[in-house]
């Protein structure tokens, strides 16, 4: 059952045409005292590939909202009430259900002369609806049948309408792929603990899917727009393969906004655990050959050319730190000593964890004059949590260095550009000449950690 109320449905025929001028104006109803704020997601002007989102906060004198957008062929979204817009008004209305339909709280009842057109992303998401207990007792066969109905009654719903613009159309097409693909990837999700599916059953789902085109970036529903492409990596790609690998599947489909928005943040944290590394490199190269904005890239290659700066053999740039006792310390004051840093946190957790297995290694050393083991604790100005951990595990003798918490501190700055120290607990390793050996060391609490700094230290670098 569709969880719809739709007055005025009969199509108006009427279309809008992106052009500066046109605007889109939204009134929006929300009935249901329980729902806090709605997001609302649209393009960022007439740009496809720039999404924006806003959180509107609701109360007794906030159930009414009004917003007005330039006009662009677009999926909008309320949180998860998708809207098809191409200017014009729309008259929108969220109803608190007695019993939840189609996975939903609340219910949307569309007015107006475009009311049906513009509820139809809506009515295809409940078409696409089918509960987890029915997805576990399906098999792949009766999936491809399902989605071979629904195919047919979404072709229907586009004839009641009368859609007849190709972009419209392509839009509302492109938005039932996507419905599709995260249905695929909940019917696998469903099967996965009774491992009763044919390895590749989701690759074969998704076969004729693509992040490919303009109108898949008109589609502004974060929510369901990020299980797409995480599932299209996934199932476009071997079981074995990296993650990296898995990326490759954007850059192929050379989709902008795809290629922008999932790819840098999860590349940059790629390299917390080793630093720069071949396959890093090598995956860059691709990148920067499918990436067109050149803002991005210059950015990316500032943060790149800082990875290359910390690898085996590039010097370490010197910098001064007030150590516990008050006492200002240069790590250029041990050249001709290697060097083991410690970067931690009282407030860190896997800081704490690790902070005992990496003593027990400098204690190890506590005979040898030319190497040195060094803490370095990103704390308050104040470092009173950090002064009491140190004098309450009897550190005091150690070198303890304290880097303030402050992101206009030179040194804070320093490290966290230069070092690229944006994740704790790390560990840095430098050799006698001031150079690096290793900016990423594996934990204390794993033997290789001892087992290189051993292996270094016998040969003398």
């Amino acid at each position: 059952m569709l969880s719809l109320l739709i007055l005025n449905l009969q199509p108006s025929g009427r279309t809008y045409a992106d052009a500066p001028g046109n605007s889109i104006k939204f009134n929006l109803n929300v009935t249901s005292p329980q729902l806090p704020y709605v997001t609302f997601s649209h393009l960022k002007g007439q740009s496809p590939d720039q999404h924006e989102s806003e959180m509107i906060m609701l109360g007794q004198d906030k159930d009414n909202v009004k917003r007005q957008i330039p006009a662009a062929l677009q999926i909008v979204s309320f949180s998860d009430i998708p809207v098809l817009v191409n200017g014009g008004e729309v008259n929108l209305s969220m109803v608190k259900l007695k019993k939840r339909t189609n996975g939903r709280g609340y219910a949307a009842i569309f007015k107006g002369p475009d009311a049906f057109k513009q509820s139809l992303p809506y009515l295809m998401d409940s078409l696409y609806y089918i509960p987890v207990e029915k997805l576990t007792i399906m098999n792949t066969d009766a999936l491809k049948g399902y989605f071979s109905e629904r195919g047919k009654q979404v072709q229907g719903l586009l004839n009641k309408a009368k859609i007849k613009d190709p972009q419209e159309k392509a839009l509302l097409l492109r938005y039932e792929s996507v419905l599709r693909v995260k249905l695929a990837d909940a019917f696998n999700n469903a099967h996965y603990e009774k491992k009763d599916l044919p390895e590749g059953t989701l690759g074969a789902l998704l076969e004729q899917e693509n992040s490919k085109g303009d109108d898949l970036n008109r589609i502004c529903r974060e929510d369901i727009m990020n299980t797409f492409a995480q599932v299209l990596m996934a199932g476009k790609s071997q079981p074995g393969d990296s993650r990296l690998t898995k990326m490759e599947v954007l850059l192929k489909d050379g989709n902008q906004l795809f290629i922008k928005q999932y790819i840098p943040a999860e590349f940059r944290v790629m390299f917390r655990k080793k630093g720069l590394t071949p396959e890093l490199a090598s995956f860059y190269a691709k990148f920067k050959q499918a990436c067109t904005d050149t803002e991005l890239l210059k950015e990316l290659d500032e943060f790149y050319t800082y990875q290359v700066n910390l690898t085996p053999g590039k010097p370490a740039p010197d910098f001064g730190l007030r150590d516990y006792h008050g006492k200002t310390v240069k790590i250029s004051d041990f050249k001709g000593k290697m060097l083991v840093i410690d970067c931690w946190g009282t407030w860190c957790s896997g800081c704490l964890y690790n902070l005992p297995f990496f003593e027990k290694v400098a204690e190890s050393y506590k005979d040898s004059t030319d190497i040195v083991f060094m803490s370095l604790a990103l704390e308050p100005e104040d470092g009173i949590s950090w002064k009491n951990y140190i004098k309450e595990h009897h550190m005091e003798d150690g070198i303890n260095l304290h880097l303030v918490d402050n992101q206009n501190d030179p040194t804070w700055i320093l490290l966290r550009k230069a070092y690229h120290l944006d994740s704790y607990p790390r560990y840095i390793v430098i050799d006698r000449q001031g150079n690096f050996i290793d900016a990423y060391l594996d934990y204390p609490q794993f033997p290789a950690f001892k087992e290189k700094i051993d292996q270094w230290y016998k040969e003398k670098r």
